[in-house]
């Protein structure tokens, strides 16, 4: 039996939002947090002139000072720092936004089983790779302050857990929250499909099994919200209202996610203001089709061949009513699930995850 650590962490470093899900040994509770997946480098003074001045929480980090998330681009849009290539999974920037967004989360020091994720296409090649960033190249370790720190924290990994996207969604559905083993057919035929900000993961299971022999075949590059949702739009809302040059997807993003809370899509940007309801679905719209015609359609036959379309990651709430209007029954309603209807399904990675991660803790005997 391996020793107890403090915390369990699930963190999902998407290419829009860093996602963690943090389970706190002492007290068996489960939070989660997330913030989007940038930083830009900072001075982090103060001028001492009082509410006149933006105020932010930065984390200090390797010798440098840094804001995180949407304080990035309100503070240092100019220097917005992020990382998208194959190469982001475990390096140094990763590790700084799992150190930081777990430290806003309460953690000051301990032991911490750590679950990250990387896509289908590369889980074989770099399992191991991100596994030794933590382990050997960082010594287990994270080493960050907040601002509002009296001193450095230290966050020591027992084990650095590498599931691929899109399939840790499926566990949602095998497991219930605890972790305890849900007996279902949900995933006997069907195409798990996680929709994120890069990319579009798509795999096939059978009899609650997949085939790894797929999974380099199961990543597509350009099938993401940003290429082919959020790109155009903004090029499109650059056309029509010119005070719009400086708009970045990122803040695009940002009142889409506001907009699907609150039902309204208004773009607030250097004195324009103006309401983008129209063009956030009619973008959406053409998004939807680009998965259903280059994924589902050409890949997987429209579904002929299984039971269930599973949709979900930060794409699905964006074209699920879409998806169920032209694949009407295949498209599994998950709010019809009990044990995961409350689960958004933006964060279903890291619930599956953690839902795992639980699992293994009880086999463990670390909780019962």
């Amino acid at each position: 039996m391996e020793s107890k650590p403090d915390y369990i962490a699930v963190v999902d470093c998407g290419h829009g939002n860093v996602t963690a899900m943090l389970y706190t040994m002492k007290t068996g509770k489960t939070k989660t947090s997330s913030r989007p997946y940038m930083r830009a480098g900072v001075t982090g003074d103060l001028m001492g002139i009082g509410d006149q001045e933006i105020k932010t929480t930065w984390s200090e980090w390797a010798g440098r000072r840094y804001v995180t998330g949407r304080d990035a681009l309100i503070v240092a849009r100019s220097k917005v720092e992020r990382h998208s290539g194959e190469n982001r999974y475990g390096n140094e920037l990763q590790r700084h936004m799992i150190a930081d967004i777990l430290a806003r989360m309460g953690v000051k020091s301990g032991v911490i089983d750590l679950t990250v994720f990387v896509p289908p296409k590369f889980y074989s090649k770099l399992k191991q790779i991100v596994i030794d960033r933590f382990m050997v190249e960082a010594n287990g370790q994270a080493h960050i302050c907040l601002s509002t720190d009296k001193k450095e924290r230290t966050l020591t990994y027992s084990a650095v857990n590498v599931l691929p996207e899109g399939l840790s969604g499926g566990l949602v559905l095998a497991l219930n929250a605890d972790g305890t083993v849900n007996k279902n057919a949900l995933l006997s035929s069907a195409v798990l499909i996680d929709q994120g900000m890069k990319t579009c993961d798509a795999v096939q299971v059978i009899g609650g099994q997949f085939n790894p022999e797929m999974l380099q075949f199961s990543t597509f590059e350009d099938a993401g919200i940003r290429k082919q949702m959020l790109e155009p739009m903004l090029a499109d809302m650059k056309d029509r209202w010119p005070a719009y040059a400086g708009l970045l997807t990122d803040d695009l993003d940002m009142v889409i996610r506001d907009g699907i809370l609150t039902g309204t899509f208004m773009m607030d940007f250097a004195g324009a203001i103006n309401d983008i309801t129209d063009l956030y679905h009619y973008w959406r719209e053409q998004y939807a089709g680009y998965i259903a015609n280059v994924v589902i359609d050409e890949q997987y036959s429209g579904f002929r061949d299984v039971q269930y379309g599973i949709f979900h990651g930060g794409g699905a709430a964006l074209t699920n009513d879409l998806m169920r209007r032209w694949y009407a029954d295949k498209v599994l309603d998950a709010s019809k699930i009990a044990h995961a209807a409350k689960v958004p399904l933006v964060d279903w990675n890291a619930e599956g995850a953690m839902r795992k991660a639980l699992a293994g803790a009880r086999k463990q005997r670390w909780i019962t």
